[in-house]
């Protein structure tokens, strides 16, 4: 079995991650900080999603690597990158204006409007690491700005992510994982942990 702890308390993640766990192979076992009653919040605090992600990963990995000595940390960062708004979202998505998800969207609609290119993408960075060996792996996916608010399946700026003729957050989560940013990062992870797995 291959042991994980993801280094989040966020439940949204950590369902779609099983839930992708369990498509790619049914033998891991994925704990999040809450799951461990580990209540530290890293700091998110350089330029890049990828410095971030390693940086969680191994801080997380200090903590509990006496208690967990089989499993490997993982850690994501993510950001939803806007090409007409360079300077806001990105890698503070979930910083740069304080409120709900539901206030971010709505502010980028507002710094939206009357804009035509409204080319946005979602990157997922995750990092692993266990006490050795760090990888990182990056997942995109790319779409346009809705002009309003639609869908409740989803979190972060779904609703307001367009993909042809809906927002993610219209979108079934089988549908999601189809396109999804952090599905395309953390299956690649999964799959180079299982082939290493398979070489030992």
């Amino acid at each position: 079995m291959i042991k994980i702890i993801f280094a989040s308390t966020n439940e949204n993640k950590l369902i779609e991650l099983k839930r992708i766990a369990r498509e790619v192979d049914g033998d891991i076992e994925i704990l999040s900080l809450k799951d461990i009653k580990l209540d530290v919040n890293v700091k998110e605090t350089f330029p890049t999603l990828e410095e971030n992600a390693v940086k969680k990963a191994k801080e997380i990995y200090k903590l509990v690597k006496n208690a967990y000595k089989d499993y490997i940390v993982i850690a994501e960062d993510f950001g939803f990158f806007v090409e007409e708004l360079p300077d806001i979202c990105g890698v503070k998505s979930n910083r740069w204006y304080k409120g709900t998800d539901d206030d971010r969207n709505k502010q980028v609609l507002k710094l939206m409007k009357n804009i035509e290119n409204r080319t946005c993408f979602y990157k997922s960075v995750f990092s692993m690491y266990d006490g050795d060996i760090e990888r990182v792996f990056s997942g995109y996916t790319y779409g346009k700005v809705s002009g309003e608010i639609k869908g409740t399946n989803g979190f972060a700026y779904d609703s307001i992510f367009m993909i042809n003729d809906k927002t993610i957050a219209e979108l079934e989560p089988e549908e999601k994982d189809e396109i999804s940013s952090r599905r395309e990062a953390f299956e690649y992870l999964i799959k180079t942990i299982i082939k290493e797995h398979e070489n030992e």
